[in-house]
């Protein structure tokens, strides 16, 4: 039973209005009683103060009598003699009158007599008094007194009655006390009266039915004895009945609890243990929730109550989900299914499948839902999907790599006439010749379409040569001095480019020819973002990686160097982010651009490098790329040789060519006895086995695919079963596979790709002989 601040209420009822009244009763008693009678002993007492200053003015009048009837009055001794006497007379007025002290004062005031000791010699009165029967009060030095005094002219005397003040306040002080005593004295025997009959005629019965009616909150249903016919008799009479109900409805109770607990704990193993999310939504906030929800959701049941339904859908889902929810509340739908996001406690994207009904709940319309965490399954269909996608990928790579391979091939042997025949005329061509330029516009032509064919091969991840050690530091300050970057600012004058790099940046693997292109390629897309100007910075730095990088969701743990180029331009769209690496997709300026391939030539190159790509892009935030690409320990070869023409040129040795076009042939046999080599040559594979039976040649240039006949590493395989150290250089317009390589695990030098100068034929050739 609850504590109550003060027990007896009731008797707090009675009392306190009867203390109010009597309270009532002697405040007016003091404000009408009291003041007359204050009043009437002040009278008394200034009264009496009056009569005794009157008393000492009779004493002077008599003295001052006398002398005149002796007729003495200018005898100084006997006018001494009769002031002397007065004094002492009016001394003992005080005596006479309790509470009285006299004084005389001269006629400067001065005190020439006192019936007590005073501490002052002088009393100047602070006013004086109109009439003589007023009662003045002022200090006398350290005691607050009342006096009245009275004027004796023939002296100039003033004799003073006084009276202190503590004496003057006695009476009043002890009539207050008697009017207060006897005021609450009466009050307290009438309470006093009161609270004894009210404990023995109502406080002890209540207390019984109190104390029932708390064993009544035990379960004690035990009735009261009865004595008497009062009312308190007839309230127990009363309670008794109320008991017997009780006992009655108390059995059925129990019986109607049993039912509910089994019914409750069938709904609680119900919902406790289901391995649904249940919870219940009404007026917009949730009002239950199962274990399985708060688990999920990574909240108690004390934070999850109230809170309204969107508080926990993902911001993206809220809309739609809302009118879902407010569908089912207007009674619009009954029931409903869909799927959705949600956000646990620590704001951890979650995928819920959702069944809402409308039910009914506490009188008024609820949503009761049932929800499934699907994260998993979503997860699982989004690395689906992005298999998928990568597969597609491939698969669109692989059949552009085919056709690439394919076209390429004989692209390279058609652009070898293009490039090889400009080359040959140039050689013996004067500087000042009118057909010299045109000449070398149709070469650079010819060097241009190779680039692309080249890209083509890098798409399809067959053209890359992971050739040497390089440093991107390097290879980035050698783009920016090259006339690519020179034509690419000229195109974008507002563009200002920033380099920060790191000094001590670690080596790399690969290709610098390949890499140099991935960088203007990303320098490229960041300029055309910017087409009101900008800035772009490219960053180089070492970094330790151990875990995942942007989209890759494995990285081998290592060092990298890695490559940063980001831009301020107006950003990519999240819709163009998914198409950005495909082929020949492109945004930028038609006729400057190209083909198309650059992005998807950047990834090629990146993962033909071992290395991973990760972007961050906002719509008019701009775009950062970082390209990682793992180090290597070794140092870069600093010892390299540059041959001149006249180097190349040779001492007539013997150069087999093998090909199975025949301005190959031409081409080839022209450069190479125009660099003083004998050349004989050979339209197929077999050709030349059967030439090499019969004869011999001190360097072979063989041709990697030549159908419908053996290919070149056929060819030099059976080659080396005759001369087992035959030197041989490859020259084709296909790419760099892995028959190519196994040629050169066998022997074979040097790589050379169609369509290819005279230089670079003359270097392969002397290097190779000189090997």
């Amino acid at each position: 039973m609850p504590k109550r601040v003060f027990q007896n209420r009731l008797l707090l009822g009675i009392i306190l209005p009867v203390v109010i009244i009597g309270s009532l009763f002697s405040f007016m008693l003091k404000q009408f009683l009291l003041p007359p009678i204050i009043s009437l002993l002040q009278d008394r007492t200034d009264a009496t103060m009056i009569h005794a200053s009157k008393m000492g003015m009779t004493v002077c009048e008599e003295r001052f009598g006398d002398i005149l009837e002796l007729r003495m009055e200018d005898n100084q001794q006997m006018n001494a003699a009769s002031k002397k006497e007065a004094i002492e007379q009016i001394k003992k007025i005080s005596q006479i009158i309790p509470g009285i002290q006299m004084l005389i004062l001269d006629k400067d005031w001065k005190i020439i007599g006192s019936s007590f000791k005073v501490a002052v010699n002088q009393l100047v009165l602070q006013k004086q008094i109109k009439n003589q029967n007023s009662i003045l009060i002022q200090n006398l030095g350290d005691y607050r007194v009342r006096l009245n005094y009275q004027f004796f002219p023939f002296w100039r005397w003033r004799v003073v009655s006084i009276m202190f003040d503590d004496d003057y306040m006695a009476p009043i002080l002890m009539a207050k006390r008697i009017v207060n005593i006897g005021t609450f004295g009466v009050l307290f025997i009438v309470l006093f009266t009161m609270l004894v009959l009210f404990i023995w005629r109502i406080n002890r019965p209540l207390k019984s039915i109190i104390q029932a009616t708390e064993e009544i909150s035990k379960g004690n249903l035990k009735p009261l004895s009865v004595k008497g016919k009062d009312e308190i008799s007839q309230v127990s009479l009363a309670f008794n009945f109320m008991v017997n109900s009780l006992a009655q409805d108390k059995k059925k109770i129990s019986t109607i609890i049993k039912e509910l607990r089994n019914s409750e704990e069938q709904y609680r193993v119900l919902t406790e243990f289901s391995l649904a999310n249940i919870a219940m939504i009404q007026k917009d906030e949730y009002v239950f929730a199962n274990k399985m929800m708060l688990q999920s959701l990574k909240l108690n049941y004390k934070n999850f109550k109230g809170k309204k339904f969107w508080e926990i859908i993902h911001p993206k889902d809220i809309d739609w989900v809302t009118k879902k929810i407010v569908a089912l509340q207007n009674n619009s739908i009954e029931k409903d299914h869909f799927e959705c996001r949600v956000l646990s406690k620590d704001g951890q994207i979650m995928w819920f499948e959702l069944l809402a009904t409308l039910i009914l709940y506490k009188g008024e319309n609820a949503i009761l839902i049932h929800a499934i965490d699907i994260t998993t399954k979503k997860k699982e269909q989004l690395e689906r999907r992005k298999l998928e996608k990568k597969l597609t990928r491939a698969q669109k790579m692989e059949a552009i790599g085919t056709l690439a391979g394919g076209v390429a091939h004989d692209l390279n042997n058609v652009l070898s006439g293009i490039v090889g025949y400009p080359d040959l005329m140039l050689f013996d061509m004067a500087q000042d010749d009118p057909y010299r330029e045109p000449i070398e516009t149709i070469q650079k032509s010819g060097l241009k379409a190779a680039a692309i064919v080249q890209d083509l091969l890098t798409l399809a991840r067959r053209g890359v040569a992971i050739s040497g050690i390089v440093n991107l530091n390097a290879i980035v300050s050698e783009y920016l001095k090259s006339p690519e970057y020179d034509k690419l600012i000229s195109f974008h004058s507002k563009v200002k480019l920033e380099t920060h790099f790191e000094s001590d940046l670690l080596n790399m693997t690969g290709s610098q020819v390949h890499l140099s292109k991935t960088i203007m390629n990303l320098v490229s897309n960041a300029a055309e973002s910017m087409p009101d100007g900008g800035k772009i910075i490219i960053t180089t730095k070492n970094q330790y990686i151990d875990t995942p990088v942007g989209n890759y969701h494995a990285v081998e743990e290592g060092d990298f160097c890695v490559l940063t180029i980001s831009d301020t331009g107006i950003g990519i769209s999240p819709e163009d982010l998914e198409k950005i690496f495909e082929p020949f997709y492109t945004k930028k300026v038609m006729g400057r651009s190209g083909t198309g391939l650059g992005m998807a030539v950047v990834w090629g190159t990146v993962k033909d490098h071992n290395g991973y790509i990760d972007m961050q892009s906002s719509k008019g935030k701009g775009t950062v790329f970082r390209v990682y690409f793992p180090i290597t320990r070794e140092k870069i070869n600093t010892d390299t040789t540059f041959l001149s023409i006249e180097d190349c040129k040779g001492n007539g040795e013997k150069i087999l060519i093998v090909d199975d076009i025949k301005e190959q042939l031409d081409i080839a046999s022209r450069m190479l006895e125009q660099l003083n080599y004998s050349v004989c040559t050979a339209s197929s594979g077999e050709e030349a086995v059967q030439y090499m039976k019969e004869n011999n040649a001190d360097l072979m240039v063989l041709d990697m695919i030549m159908e419908p006949g053996i290919d070149g590493f056929s060819t030099y395989k059976k080659v080396l079963e005759l001369h087992p150290n035959q030197k041989a250089i490859i020259a084709s317009g296909f790419s760099e596979t892995c028959r190519v390589k196994n040629a050169q695990k066998l022997g074979v030098g040097e790589y050379l790709k169609k369509p290819y100068k005279i230089n670079e034929l003359g270097l392969a050739v002397k290097q190779e002989l000189e090997r």
